[in-house]
């Protein structure tokens, strides 16, 4: 069994911990999802990934290119294209930005995943890291203080 790496666990939490479709319909309000150049909720996973990696357009055309965690993660499986074209990424920021959606969006997804226990911190030169905040406490049996988080990625 191929072992899995930090990236893959890292995307398999959030796919399963971020409600894509609540965040479709609200990408979506009061504007036509068709005008958004690319399907919404695949559109919002690529945002979310030049969020999280710090990439550029560029850049996030190479990872869908090169990395199979990345392309799972986007759910394109079984022939579908590899990647989306930059002028495409692009122009789905744009739609976001108009319409003042990309900040709100990504922090109704940071409050989604803190109810959870979860925290993502963006990466720079390393991938980034979900960490789990678990409310202690102030003091266990035995004295023994439990720890702020356990990183999923360290």
């Amino acid at each position: 069994m191929p072992e899995t790496t930090t990236r893959s666990a890292f995307l398999h939490l959030m796919d399963a911990a971020i409600p894509w479709d609540m965040l479709a319909r609200a990408a979506c309000a009061g504007a036509e999802p068709e005008t958004a150049g690319c399907d919404v909720r695949q559109g919002l996973r690529i945002y979310f990934l030049q969020h999280w990696f710090g990439w550029s357009d560029e850049a996030m055309v190479d990872a869908m290119h090169d990395s199979r965690s990345i392309r799972y993660f986007l759910q394109q499986r079984n022939g579908t294209p590899a990647a989306v074209p930059a002028a495409t990424l692009q122009g789905f920021r744009q739609w976001l930005e108009r319409r003042d959606m990309g900040r709100s969006l990504l922090e109704a997804m940071a409050r989604h995943l803190a109810m959870r226990g979860i925290v993502v911190e963006a990466g720079q030169a390393t991938e980034p890291c979900a960490v789990t905040r678990v409310p202690a406490p102030s003091a266990w049996p035995g004295g023994q203080r439990a720890s702020d988080g356990v990183a999923a990625c360290r």
